[in-house]
Order: C-alpha cells, then sequence, then structure tokens
C-alpha cells in the first residue's frame, strides 16, 4: 500500500552505506519521494550530486500540491558513512552546497515569513570509529556540520543545518554490526516517510533543533529505531489477487472452435492480393496500362511490281531497322523516366492502402475480441494464433514463387535482325517483272527455233514415213505430203512452235513470280511476328514483357508486404497476448513468491532484529481466511483493471500491474480490527516487549542533562491499544501509544537530542 508524504521529501545516500539503505527504503512504495543514490564516479563531483538533488526537488514542488491546499516544504536526508575512505571531505562540501543551493533556488518557497520549511539532516555514521578511533576526517566533517548548524544562531529563523544525526555501532547494551546500523536507519526513515509524525513532536523538535539549542551548538542527536511489520494488509490484498489472477488464466471452452472459423474469414490468400493492388475496387488494370504503353510498328507493304532493290534498299533496309531500335530506345526511356514511376506510385499507393486498411481491419477484429468480456484475451490471443499460421501458410507459399521465379531479361533484337535478313536474301531471288518477262520471250524463241522441226518429225513417225530411231533421212529432206503440212515448214514452223512456247514460258514465269512474292510476303509475317515478339511476347523475353514481369514482381510483392504486415500484426499481437498470458503466470509466481516471503522467516525476509519482517504464517493465513472475498469479486474486478478503448492496444491492462491489483483488492477487502487482534496480539506483544526493555541510542553519551536524556516512544496503529493494556500488566513502564495511520507496523524509538560535539565520546577517544 502507497503512502502519500504530506511534504516532499529527498533521501540521498552518499558512498556504500548510504546506497545501501536507499535501496532497502525502495520497496516502501512512498509517493513524493525522491531516493538518489551516489555511484562512486559522481561521489567526487559534489556540483553534479547538487544538480540531482534540485532536479528532484523541482519534480516535488508542483502546482497540484499548492493547489490541493498543502504548504510547501522541502526535508532533505543525506545519509553517509563518514568512515568510508575519502567521503567525509565530500560529505561536508555536500552538504554545505546542498542547504546554500536549495535556499537561493527555492527561496520564495522555502524561506518567506521566516518560515523554517526546509529540514536539512544529514544521518552521520561512524561504523569504524569504535575499533580504530574516530578518524581526523570524520572529526571535521562533524566540525564542519557544527559550524554550519551555529549559522542559526544570528537573527535569521531560517537555519542551513537544523539537526546532525549521529550513529556508532555500540550502545550502552550491545554492539550493532554495520548491517544493522543500516537496518536501524532504515527503521528510522520507515517511522518518518509512513507516517506524519514528522511534523509532530517530538518528531520535529527531534529533526530541527530550535535557536536556544543552536545557539549553544547542541545541535547534535542521535537515535536507536526497531520496526515490526505486520504486513497484514500486504498479504492479505497479495492473497486475494493470486485468486484473481488463477482465475483469469482459465481460458473459456469455445475459444478455440470459433477462432478457426473467424481466422479463415478474416485473412485473405495471396492471389486476392495481388489481383487487389492490380485492380483495385473498379480502377484500372496496372498489367493493362503497361501493356497499351506498347508502340505499333508499321511493316511496309510489298507491292506485286516491286523490285528487289526497291524491297531491300528503301522499305526494309537496315534504316528500317534503325527505326525500330529508336522506337524500342524512345519507348524504354518513356518507360523509365516516367510511366514505370508512376505505374510503380500507383502499386505503392494501392498496396500501402490496401496494407494499412488490412491490418487496421484485422487489428479491430483482434482488439474487438479482446474487450469480449473479463477473458476476451484468451479470444484475441487464439484468433491472433490461427491467423498467424494461415498467414505464413500464405507468405511462404508467396515467397518460395518469388524465389524461384525469374525476371525476364531484356530482349536483343537478334531475332528481329535474322528475320529481316531472310526478309532481304529472300529478295535477291525475287524476279524483276520485265526482265523476267523478257527472259521469258527469249527462252520461248530459242526453244521455238531449236524444236520448230519436231512438228513436222512427229508427223512423219505419225505416217511410218520414217523409223522412230532412224536418223535418216533428215526431216528436212522430206517432202510435204498433204497442202497443210506446208505449215510445218519453217518459217510457219517456228511461228507455230513460238505460239505454243511463249504463253507456257509467259505462264511458268508468271508462277515462278507468284512463289518468290508469297515467299516474300511470309517473310514479312515472319518479321511483323518477330518484331510483335521482341515487343510484347508474354512468353519469352519481351521488351513489354521485361517491365511487366518488374511490375508483376511489385505487384506480389505488396502482396507478400501486405502479408509480412498481417503476420507482424498477429505475431505483435500474439506476442503480446500471449506475454499478457505469460505476465498472468509471472504475476502469480510473483504472487506466490511474495506471500511465501511474507509467511517466511525474519531471516528468509532480509530482516534481521531491529528490521523485521515477520508474523507468523498461520496467523497471516488465518487473517486472509477471515476476510477472503467471494468468487464473483475476481470477474468483476478484471473487467475494472482491463484495457480501456481509449488506451493503446501495446499499453498493459492495469491488472498486470501488481500495485493496481491488490490496491483494487485492498479496497474490496476490508480486515477488521477484532480480525487483527485475533491473530496478531501475541507477536506484537512480543516484539514491543523484548524492544521495549532492551533498544537504547547508537552512540556512547557524557555529561548529558535532561534535554539530552535517552526517551523511548512506542508508535503503531490503534488497534494494538488493548494489547498493550494486557502487556501493561506485566510492564508497567511501557510509554503511551502514539498513534499512527499505518496499520502494518509497529515502532519503537530510542533518542537523545540536544547533544554538543563535546558530549560524543568516541570523538575523545585514543586512538
Amino acid at each position: 500500500m502507497s503512502v502519500e508524504l504530506s511534504a516532499p521529501t529527498i533521501v540521498l545516500g552518499l558512498g556504500a552505506f548510504g546506497g545501501e539503505v536507499v535501496r532497502r527504503v525502495e520497496p516502501l512504495e512512498i509517493e513524493r519521494l525522491a531516493l538518489l543514490a551516489s555511484d562512486p564516479e559522481q561521489e567526487a563531483d559534489t556540483e553534479r550530486l547538487v544538480g540531482r538533488v534540485l532536479g528532484a526537488a523541482e519534480g516535488l514542488f508542483g502546482l497540484d500540491r499548492a493547489l490541493a491546499g498543502r504548504d510547501p516544504s522541502l526535508d532533505v536526508f543525506v545519509i553517509v558513512d563518514l568512515d568510508e575512505a575519502g567521503i567525509a571531505p565530500r560529505a561536508t562540501a555536500l552538504v554545505e552546497a546542498l542547504g546554500r543551493r536549495l535556499l537561493a533556488r527555492y527561496s520564495h518557497i522555502l524561506g518567506r515569513h521566516g518560515a523554517r520549511r526546509l529540514t536539512l539532516a544529514p544521518v552521520v555514521v561512524l561504523s569504524g570509529a569504535r575499533a580504530s578511533g574516530a578518524t581526523a576526517e570524520a572529526e571535521r566533517a562533524l566540525g564542519h556540520f557544527e559550524a554550519l548548524a551555529s549559522e542559526a544562531a544570528s537573527a535569521s529563523d531560517q537555519a542551513l543545518l537544523p539537526r546532525v544525526l549521529v550513529l556508532e555501532t555500540q550502545s550502552a547494551r550491545y554492539e550493532l554490526s554495520r548491517g544493522e546500523l543500516g537496518s536501524t536507519v532504515v527503521s528510522f526513515l520507515a517511522l518518518l516517510l509512513t507516517t506524519a509524525l514528522r511534523h509532530e513532536e517530538p518528531m520535529q523538535s527531534f529533526l530541527r533543533a530550535g535557536p536556544e539549542q543552536l545557539r549553544e551548538r547542541r545541535c547534535f542527536a542521535s537515535f536507536g529505531c526497531a520496526t515490526l511489520e505486520l504486513s497484514t494488509a500486504r498479504y492479505v490484498a497479495t492473497a486475494a489477487a493470486r485468486d484473481v489472477v488463477r482465475w483469469a488464466r482459465t481460458p473459456p471452452p469455445d475459444v478455440v472452435s470459433r477462432a478457426d472459423a473467424e481466422a479463415q474469414r478474416l485473412v485473405p490468400s495471396a492471389q486476392d492480393l495481388t489481383a487487389r493492388v492490380r485492380s483495385d475496387e473498379g480502377q484500372a488494370d496496372l498489367i493493362e496500362m503497361l501493356r497499351a504503353q506498347a508502340p505499333s510498328v508499321e511493316l511496309p507493304p510489298i507491292g506485286w511490281n516491286d523490285t528487289p532493290e526497291l524491297i531491300r534498299d528503301v522499305r526494309f533496309g537496315w534504316g528500317w531497322f534503325d527505326s525500330l531500335q529508336e522506337t524500342v530506345a524512345a519507348l524504354v526511356r518513356r518507360l523509365d523516366q516516367s510511366e514505370m514511376d508512376e505505374l510503380a506510385r500507383l502499386a505503392d499507393e494501392r498496396g500501402n492502402r490496401m496494407a494499412s486498411e488490412l491490418v487496421r481491419d484485422c487489428a479491430r477484429e483482434v482488439a474487438s475480441r479482446e474487450r469480449d468480456g473479463a477473458l476476451g484475451f484468451w479470444r484475441a490471443l487464439w484468433l491472433s494464433q490461427r491467423a498467424r499460421a494461415i498467414v505464413g501458410r500464405e507468405r511462404d507459399a508467396l515467397a518460395g514463387d518469388l524465389k524461384t521465379r525469374a525476371l525476364v531479361t531484356f530482349p536483343k533484337p537478334t531475332a528481329v535482325e535474322n528475320a529481316l535478313r531472310a526478309l532481304r536474301q529472300e529478295s535477291t531471288v525475287r524476279p524483276r517483272p520485265y526482265r523476267l518477262m523478257g527472259y521469258s520471250v527469249l527462252a520461248a524463241v530459242i526453244a521455238s527455233i531449236f524444236l520448230m522441226h519436231l512438228p513436222k518429225w512427229l508427223v512423219a513417225v505419225a505416217s511410218r514415213r520414217v523409223p522412230v530411231l532412224s536418223l535418216t533421212p533428215s526431216i528436212r529432206d522430206l517432202a510435204p505430203e498433204a497442202g497443210w503440212q506446208r505449215l510445218l515448214e519453217p518459217p510457219l514452223s517456228f511461228l507455230l512452235m513460238l505460239a505454243v512456247l511463249l504463253p507456257l514460258a509467259l505462264a511458268l514465269a508468271s508462277r515462278y513470280r507468284r512463289r518468290c512474292h508469297e515467299a516474300l510476303l511470309g517473310a514479312r509475317e515472319t518479321l511483323g511476328a518477330a518484331v510483335t515478339r521482341f515487343l510484347t511476347d508474354r512468353v519469352g523475353s519481351s521488351v513489354i514483357g521485361f517491365y511487366e514481369s518488374r511490375l508483376a514482381l511489385s505487384l506480389r510483392s505488396w502482396a507478400l508486404r501486405t502479408l509480412a504486415s498481417l503476420d507482424s500484426l498477429f505475431e505483435r499481437e500474439h506476442g503480446r497476448l500471449t506475454a499478457l498470458e505469460n505476465a498472468l503466470s509471472l504475476l502469480e509466481r510473483s504472487l506466490e513468491g511474495e506471500l511465501r516471503r511474507l509467511e517466511g522467516s525474519n531471516e528468509q525476509s532480509g530482516g534481521d532484529l531491529l528490521y523485521r519482517r515477520r508474523s507468523p504464517k498461520e496467523a497471516l493465513r488465518g487473517v486472509y481466511a477471515d476476510v477472503r472475498p467471494s468468487p464473483d469479486v475476481a470477474e468483476r474486478i478484471i473487467e475494472s483493471l482491463s484495457r480501456t478503448p481509449e488506451q493503446a492496444s501495446d499499453e498493459a491492462p492495469r491488472f498486470l500491474l501488481p500495485g493496481e491489483l491488490t490496491r483494487a483488492m485492498e479496497q474490496e477487502v476490508a480486515i477488521e480490527a477484532h480480525v487483527l487482534r485475533k491473530h496478531l496480539a501475541a507477536p506484537v506483544q512480543s516484539f514491543i516487549a523484548e524492544m521495549y526493555d532492551r533498544l537504547t541510542v547508537p552512540l556512547e553519551v557524557r555529561d548529558f542533562d535532561a534535554q539530552s536524556a535517552e526517551r523511548t516512544y512506542l508508535f503503531g496503529p490503534t488497534w494494538i491499544a488493548d494489547v498493550l493494556e494486557e502487556l501493561s500488566k506485566s510492564s508497567p513502564r511501557l510509554p503511551e501509544l502514539l498513534p499512527t495511520q499505518d496499520d502494518s507496523r509497529v515502532f519503537v524509538l530510542a533518542l537523545r537530542t540536544a547533544l554538543p560535539r563535546s558530549a560524543i565520546a568516541i570523538l575523545e577517544r585514543d586512538t
């Protein structure tokens, strides 16, 4: 249970001893308290330490405190063992600098109307003085403190150093170890910090010497303090919190079946993601937009009467190939400089929007499941686990496809060049029309000359005038037998053969010309197909395919990024929710450990005879058994301490914070005084009886008077009054109980005040 101080307080530990005391005070959970421990590197830097104290004071003085009606004041305790090597000079310099800088920095707050609002109290320990005598440095330090305190003898009401608290290792009845000295200081600080007694008597006069005492240089004081921590409130709150955590760690029965169906609905496939980036909600298809950039390359026509020179040198010359390459170069420049950037921008815009929308929707779904009742985090945990498994399968499949699918390389125009060469080569065998006609006529004439006697021979053979295989008589020597046979004589036979052979030659030439023309047209079609494949082929390498493969890679990459974002989301949510589950487990173990510590012996819990953390285990369990809350409290507490809609998703719910949970249980569970008396009367009586008879101030004092006489006080909760009444029957000298608001601690305090330096016997011993 945390306690809020009535005035800001700073505890500064110097050296090893001071640091250990500060570490032991930390578990007290005090608000408006700044605990500062110097490290070895800072101890020699007085200015740096003063700066840390001023910074802490600045944080403690707030407008909210003034608005709450609290009077501004500041208490500073400096804990130091003057017998540590080299610490005494630094301690005196630090205390003086602190006093002067605090008064100067906060003069308007601490010094108005002459009010004494700053309490600067060094708590100095002489741990080695009893064994080897007080060191010269320690004596000089105490003398310097005395000089600083004497400054209050002036007319000013503001003392720089109103009291110096001194302790050594030996009291009038026992020897203290260094650890027990630390326990004495810790007990004293616990009394001051957990109660409001330091602004009441006798603590107010003990911490601040009056002007008369300061003028007489009686600024030194000493104390012995013992504490019994009953820990009942902490134990009950911790046990109740443990029971709540146990309930929260039990998942609901239908969590797995619901998570499977919701995860299938929530996570899209990789193909759906790619298609969504490519054409998002009716927007233009990015791949089709890229394909529309392909240039239209027109092949020159080949006419029936075109000459080979016209085809080879004009229409399909190397200039046409250079023009094609210039067109491709212009296309590449346009794609590289603007179009691909625009397509990539559109893909990135759609991909970012898609990823953010999906991540947002999935995060909302998980958050919605988490807010579904007190145990909603179990539903969110299983949903994120199932969804993460689906996302992982989709992502691995897509990543494997991206690794195995090679990008299209930029094509070389080799196929186009080869097709062009083939067309040009084919054009070389294309006959010229007029030349082919002339050659045909010439061939017919020559053939007619050689064959003009063939008709006469055929007639002679048919009429059996000459044998078929005979070379005599000559065909020219045969006279015609009929008048029509005169037509078989030259020159009419020549004309007759020419009339037959000339059409035949022209027909053959036309057929040959047509075949050459068709072959040339086929070469043109082959060239056109090569150009199309070079520019836009979707199977092999092409110019558009080169960019299309990269755009498709970008689209699939956005699908992979989206899946990675979803995986990261579900991994983060699963990790967060698993951490929440683990935190509940750790919290349960921590609460169990705290219960075992509270139930353990004094030595096991880090206490000793002066600073005890012990109540009997049976007593603590008995108290909890009498006040255990009803089972329906767990669900109400978890719901009230769950994350609110205004809180961030990565912010831990308050039921994971032990302080919040135990505070909530403290409000739920009330411990009545009769329950405490029933179970804790015996340990309280034992502690008071033992400490009242034996506790003394750990400082040898001589020549003391009524002002500096040792006095013993008892502080504790009001419910122990009946316990004291029973105890007073056997110990009539018990002091009157000074009640505190803390029901879990009992203090026995021995004080000596108004001591001059000459009264400290250890300073006068021979070394």
